[in-house]
């Protein structure tokens, strides 16, 4: 209480300029004096700066591609849900629920190819790829419902992706993930 709303703030921070660099919308992630708009941008970066965007061109472009198929199944959702903060009509639930049971699984079975064998999405080690995989079935809209997580359980490696312990033990994954999550908040730092 007593604090400004990010609603409040937001007007304030668009009219001193803050968000240009994201063509006055968030987020906006303001580095040693510089602003990076556009949140897959952000991500990208904060990737690098962590250590979690590959271990060379290669690699970087395969998980800036694993992160592109994984926003195509968000969206994919986002288009049978519609909005999150409406509440779901009877046609929305039914949607959802042909989403869960038919779309879903289709999604995944290509998704799992695409996986490695290693227990990460690409590579060897932790990168962008598995924390955006873990942010969608644990995470938002769609993964705030059990059964994004429970229907892993058909494709052993997204399983093995998700419940990898480095996900948990990455000190810097808290840090991705706020990102990752932060489309309606000032990321002005």
């Amino acid at each position: 209480e007593g604090k400004p709303k990010v609603e409040d703030r937001h007007a304030e921070d668009k009219a001193a300029g803050r968000f240009e660099a994201n063509l006055d919308r968030l987020p906006v992630l303001k580095v040693n004096g510089s602003a990076i708009g556009q949140s897959k941008a952000i991500e990208r970066y904060l990737a690098q700066e962590f250590g979690l965007a590959g271990s060379n061109s290669i690699q970087a472009a395969q998980i800036d591609a694993y992160c592109e198929h994984v926003r195509d199944i968000s969206t994919a959702y986002g288009k049978e849900r519609g909005s999150p903060f409406a509440p779901m009509s009877d046609e929305t639930k039914e949607k959802i629920e042909k989403w869960f049971a038919e779309t879903l699984p289709g999604w995944f079975e290509r998704l799992e190819k695409a996986t490695g064998p290693d227990g990460f999405a690409v590579g060897e080690k932790l990168s962008l790829a598995d924390v955006c995989l873990h942010q969608l079935v644990t995470a938002g809209t769609m993964g705030s419902d059990e059964r994004s997580l429970a229907s892993l359980c058909e494709y052993p490696k997204l399983d093995a992706v998700v419940k990898q312990d480095v996900l948990f033990a990455h000190g810097t994954i808290d840090a991705m993930c706020t990102v990752l999550q932060a489309d309606n908040i000032p990321l002005w730092h």
